[in-house]
């Protein structure tokens, strides 16, 4: 059996709640002709939750693969240092290398602790600064995606005082078009909503000059390019019909991530569009308190592996 649809999957930090994770998702998703997923990391930290092994009985039938790096390192569950921090990097730019010599489109990340992370490697921001850097991709945009909400991020990780200084006609339209060419992929018609920055889109300039001088702006050359996008829209009256729309395009990080995880806290999926493969994440931390317990979620790995399978599908049809 040939398999068109396979995808690189990391889990993060081996002493994490990664391994346990990626275990149980591969377990629940609905595998069908053509799937593989090749798993980038501990072996050993993936068999310690898989006493029937699972795992196992995937590879023998094709369907995974496990590539460890390091196999006579043993990591502590809930224990992570500098040496798993740096075994996670190491792990995700071989993941890298792979999708690039394969060419693959998709990878699934686990979740890193980005302090142990940067005792490796000095300056160390996160796993989307890193692919990026790994990619030689110039800009990248966040996505979030949820059963009942998807959202995309103009800006980030900024002090909320800083938002309006990053904005820019420039960098609104950049979001939107990977947005919406992301949404495209699934469906022929596509409408999303935009944000306005300040309250009540800033009653025609009394609580700021953002929504006239660069979001409208903004909106209205989306428009021209074919782009159906409704706003610049209060946040506040947007998200009560967010339903309406297949995404929400948000000026700064709490805008989106705030409904958000109010709707799918558990579901949500981090994506990052705008490198040379498309990159699925779980929306949540190391959790190395939970680790081995009965209190551990896998239900937002389980989505990115699902959602990297259908958008490998997707490729594979357009390829």
């Amino acid at each position: 059996m040939s398999y068109l649809k396979t995808i690189v999957a990391t889990f993060g930090d081996p002493a994490s709640i990664g391994p346990q994770i990626a275990v149980d998702a591969l377990k629940k998703i609905d595998w069908r002709d053509r799937q593989k997923v090749v798993l980038v990391g501990s072996r050993n930290a993936l068999s310690r939750h898989d006493p029937e092994k699972h795992l196992e009985a995937l590879e023998s039938q094709g369907r995974a693969e496990v590539i460890d790096l390091d196999p006579s390192r043993r990591f502590r569950p809930g224990h992570g240092d500098s040496i798993s921090g740096a075994r996670a990097l190491q792990d995700l730019a071989f993941a890298v290398k792979l999708l690039k010599e394969q060419r693959l489109s998709t990878l699934v990340t686990g979740p890193v602790d980005k302090y142990l992370c940067a005792i490796d490697r000095p300056g160390f921001r996160g796993q989307t600064e890193f692919l990026k850097e790994l990619d030689g991709s110039k800009s990248v945009t966040m996505m979030l995606s949820g059963l009942h909400l998807r959202v995309a991020l103009v800006t980030t990780h900024l002090p909320l005082k800083e938002v309006s200084s990053h904005l820019s006609i420039d960098k609104i339209i950049e979001t939107t078009e990977r947005f919406w060419a992301y949404m495209k992929v699934f469906r022929s018609d596509v409408r999303l909503a935009m944000c306005a920055l300040n309250p009540h889109a800033s009653d025609r300039g009394l609580f700021g000059d953002e929504e006239k001088k660069i979001i409208e702006p903004a909106a209205d050359m989306l428009r021209s390019r074919g782009i159906d996008v409704i706003g610049p829209l209060p946040a506040d009256s947007l998200f009560h019909k967010a339903s309406e729309f297949d995404g929400v395009v948000c000026m700064y990080h709490d805008q989106g991530l705030i409904p958000l995880k109010m709707n799918d806290f558990y579901e949500a999926v981090n994506i990052t569009l705008g490198l040379g493969f498309l990159r699925i994440s779980v929306d949540h931390g190391t959790a190395f308190d939970l680790v081995g317990s009965e209190n551990v979620s896998s239900l937002s790995y389980q989505r990115a592996l699902e959602q990297a399978f259908a958008w490998s599908e997707r490729a594979t049809e357009k390829n």
